[in-house]
């Protein structure tokens, strides 16, 4: 039972720490995002305060660097998201990653 209720909560963790909130940065007033469907691009204007699922990481935040991390760091590098509230839900989207923000 103890094994059970473990692995629960430890999959519950990994789950939360994939759920992001995605909000303006700086002087961009405004996320955007571009959807990822095979031959139809689209970009979009993503509200205030819209959650997301990550579907993937960029490598440099799951991988890191055997140089200096910080110089490694490109703010606009990917991260692919599934919206899963407002006027996008459903929408998969690739977002910079200076737009994403977890939740706790």
């Amino acid at each position: 039972m103890k094994k059970i209720f473990l692995l629960s909560v430890v999959i519950g963790s990994l789950f939360a720490s994939n759920i992001v909130k995605i909000l303006p940065f700086d002087n961009y007033p405004i996320p955007t995002c571009q959807t990822i469907e095979k031959n139809k691009k689209q970009y979009y204007l993503i509200p205030y305060e819209t959650k997301a699922k990550v579907i993937k990481w960029d490598s440099s935040i799951t991988k890191g660097s055997k140089k200096f991390f910080f110089a490694k760091i490109d703010m606009m590098n990917p991260v692919y998201v599934q919206i899963i509230n407002g006027p996008l839900k459903g929408k998969k989207c690739r977002v910079d990653y200076f737009y994403i923000h977890l939740i706790k």
